[in-house]
């Protein structure tokens, strides 16, 4: 039985609904039913979510996204956000992917992260906005490393303790915002997407004390959401 990974209510019939991994409001289409319970999602959307949006207003006007929630008739009017909504939403963002891609029976203890551009979007397809997702975990580690690419033009290094120790295994995700749709590389870009991205990723594959410039424990999520 799939449970809600924020505050930790098991799904039912009445309780589940369709979270998007990446936010319908950036373009995400990408969506599950076995990761948030619609309270948590409903407050996610008008809270975090919206901050993010807000955020990349500049990338949703420079490539013509309208945010799915918002009536295309009317002026979009972004909602004030601090830096710590948006990172909590990148935060949320990988968490969606790691128990939809995953689905691990693990709870994320806590997170760090840096708002860092690797530009491997721009590297690979440099006429596509795309998002990005990419998670690894190393065996005997402990945490989960991931790189969140956004439009191809902003860029957060997140990594995570589960407290479980998973086998070596990398996940890449692409989606393109714009036709709203999942976007398939051929298997020979994902190979050199994954080797760049890992090569990029070693300075912050394990805790040091030069990493973390935002620390925010799991337990304040559920508050946000």
């Amino acid at each position: 039985m799939a449970t809600c990974y924020s505050c930790h209510t098991r799904l039912n019939r009445k309780n589940q609904s369709w979270e998007h991994i990446i936010p319908s409001a950036l373009g995400g289409s990408t969506k599950s039913r076995r990761i948030l319970c619609k309270t948590c999602n409903e407050k996610a959307g008008s809270t975090i979510d919206q901050a993010l949006a807000a955020f990349c207003r500049s990338q949703l006007e420079k490539f013509g996204i309208q945010p799915d929630r918002i009536n295309s008739s009317q002026d979009w009017k972004p909602q004030p956000f601090t830096t710590e909504m948006v990172v909590l939403a990148v935060h949320k963002i990988l968490t969606n992917f790691y128990f939809w891609k995953w689905k691990p029976a693990s709870q994320i203890i806590h997170y760090d992260s840096i708002q860092k551009h690797l530009q491997v979007v721009p590297l690979f397809y440099p006429e596509m906005p795309l998002h990005l997702i990419y998670l690894e975990a190393r065996e005997h580690a402990g945490w989960m490393t991931g790189y969140i690419e956004l439009f191809g033009e902003i860029g957060f290094i997140v990594k995570f303790e589960t407290g479980v120790r998973e086998k070596n295994s990398a996940a890449l995700f692409l989606q393109d915002p714009v036709h709203k749709k999942e976007y398939i590389t051929t298997a020979g870009d994902r190979t050199q997407i994954i080797e760049y991205v890992k090569q990029h990723l070693q300075t912050f594959s394990t805790p040091s004390a030069a990493f973390p410039l935002q620390f925010l424990p799991h337990s304040r999520l559920p508050q946000i959401l």
